[in-house]
């Protein structure tokens, strides 16, 4: 159908344009339309192309209230990038709006065989952990065993306040996906509606369910408590648009799309709440993802390290999400200390985490359970995102983990470290500055190319990524 066809993420076919940057940026002011661009990940894909991902922020930097998934690829060693839309919500104009939903915090890796996968947050609209009119509510996942067969669907509300009521009070929910990609969506007993495999919905007769388009507001608006505006232009109901006749929970939602042409196309979402949030505390009301990288291990497992927030109290713990095939994830134990988003890098037999709080771990089961060490690199600003990863060759005959992140007093003085395991401690023996003493430095990723370089893309600016190529020269002096 036409409507399966505009999901695939190409451009022209409901999202904003792709385009090519020449500037040996895979991100720059005006891309797609959007101005500011934060939160980088970056991979290196088994052809030896990266690719990049980001989030479209459009013309602010907050962390919610309209934002979507940006990718950009370059097969010539960063020299030129190719961007295209990977998740895009059409709630509202490419603008801040404080109703919209957003995609949120990208991470990418791929598997041994070819897989690449790119997990977000998804924020339904009007919700956010700070830039929003509402807040994440704790108490449900957003999915309950509707049906009674064991199963948990994803429940959906109907007007009226229902964002007000218990889990338990839903009015709808969503059954499961026949072949021809379409769910029906049941009132309690029979289908209403459906819902494409994207979550766009649909009336009894498959016609497209529409809603009012958002206008752009201000952050003005928020402090004001000002009412959502409509733009006046109709658009295609999604549930997870503030504006839709049927919305899901007001909570946080683990999105992973997956890419078998190397990032070119997406597939449908995979929402892994039900998987990986079964079970947990009750004043959890946020699980996310860790931005950057995730991991492939050596024995082809696929890791992403994520993070709670609680109720009232702030970051909670981190943990990691494993899977063997991309469809079927598990949640490992918790990091005993207060932790958030966090960065994973595989030495030896050994999985390593490193914690924004200043955290690190370290798990000999895989990455299921994790102890502490002592290896937080001296110097390494504790309140950010830090990247990680193994690089492939030994130095001076010995495994060596590299890590960025700022060097100073806030986020500035970018640094790449450059550490040695020592049974349950890490020594850092080299330190490479990447920016100035007060030059901006705050979100990176690193990956090594296959010539031995590494590259690193770091948010550089107020909206602004950098991407460098750092010699193994310059590195490991």
């Amino acid at each position: 159908m036409d409507e399966m066809k505009k999901r695939t993420g190409d451009s022209g076919a409901g999202y904003p344009p792709g385009g090519v940057n020449r500037n040996h940026m895979p991100f720059a002011a005006g891309n797609g339309g959007s101005r500011f661009f934060r939160i980088p990940a970056l991979w290196t894909l088994d052809d030896g192309s990266l690719l990049a991902a980001s989030d479209a922020r459009w013309n602010h930097v907050c962390d919610g209230a309209n934002l979507d998934t940006i990718v950009s690829r370059s097969a010539d060693g960063g020299q030129t990038w190719t961007y295209r839309f990977a998740n895009y919500f059409g709630d509202s104009a490419d603008a801040f709006s404080q109703y919209a939903a957003s995609f949120i915090d990208p991470a990418l890796a791929q598997g041994k065989d070819g897989t690449v996968y790119l997990l977000t947050d998804v924020w339904p609209g009007s919700v956010a952990l700070n830039i929003a009119p509402n807040r994440p509510r704790p108490g449900c996942n957003g999915f309950l065993d509707a049906d009674g067969d064991g199963r948990a669907e994803l429940v959906l509300y109907d007007g009226g306040g229902a964002w007000k009521r218990r889990p338990e009070e839903y009015s709808y929910y969503v059954g499961e996906f026949g072949a021809d990609g379409f769910a029906p969506v049941y009132r309690r007993e029979e289908p209403s509606y459906y819902v494409n495999r994207w979550y766009d919905l649909y009336d009894s007769d498959y016609k497209p369910v529409l809603c009012g388009e958002l206008a752009a507001s201000s952050l003005d608006d928020i402090y004001a408590a000002q009412p959502m505006e409509p733009s006046g232009r109709q658009v295609h109901a999604n549930v997870f648009f503030y504006g839709s006749p049927l919305r899901v929970w007001p909570t946080s939602y683990l999105w992973l799309v997956a890419s078998t042409d190397r990032g070119l196309t997406w597939q449908p979402p995979l929402i892994l709440n039900p998987q990986v949030r079964a079970g947990e505390a009750g004043d959890v009301v946020f699980y996310g993802a860790g931005p950057g990288r995730g991991l492939c291990t050596s024995d082809g497992r696929i890791l992403f390290a994520c993070y709670t927030q609680i109720n009232g109290s702030g970051d909670g713990h981190t943990s990691v999400i494993a899977s063997t095939d991309g469809r079927n994830w598990r949640r490992s134990r918790e990091v005993p200390a207060q932790s958030s988003e966090a960065a994973l890098a595989e030495l030896g037999d050994r999985i390593y985490l490193f914690a924004r709080h200043g955290e690190v771990c370290v798990s000999d089961d895989g990455g299921v359970t994790w102890k502490p060490i002592n290896g937080w690199p001296e110097g390494l600003y504790k309140d950010c995102q830090i990247s990680a990863i193994t690089y492939s060759k030994p130095i001076n005959g010995r495994g060596a983990m590299l890590l960025s992140g700022p060097g100073g007093d806030g986020r500035v003085h970018g640094k790449v470290w450059m550490g040695f395991a020592e049974g349950d401690i890490l020594r850092w023996e080299c330190v490479y500055e990447v920016t100035g003493e007060e030059e901006r430095f705050a979100y990176s990723c690193l990956t090594e190319l296959p010539d031995g370089s590494v590259g690193l893309l770091y948010e550089s600016g107020k909206g602004a990524e950098t991407f460098l190529r750092l010699r193994p020269e310059e590195l490991f002096q």
